[in-house]
């Protein structure tokens, strides 16, 4: 999918009320394939073998701006949580 595509889904996605929750969880980002390996590049604890600090990494991004556009929902805040 190219970015404009990407980024347009996610805006209608957002304009009907964020992501719809099913019963194993939720989408709450859209990242274009580029993006997300330019993304996992640039903060390799994304990717890390140990969940809490992928967690962490991933939380730390979501609340970012940098995440805004692929943002599913309409607010941020953590949403990934380790057992």
């Amino acid at each position: 999918m190219s970015r404009k595509f990407v980024l347009r889904q996610n805006e209608e996605v957002r304009s009907a009320g964020g992501a719809r929750t099913l019963s194993f969880g939720r989408s709450e980002l859209q990242i274009p394939k580029e993006e997300a390996e330019r993304l996992k590049a640039s903060n390799p604890d994304l990717t890390c073998a140990d969940g809490e600090i992928a967690a962490k990494a991933w939380n730390k991004y979501i609340n970012s701006s940098e995440s805004k556009p692929y943002r599913l929902g309409r607010k941020k805040k953590s949403w990934i949580s380790v057992p």
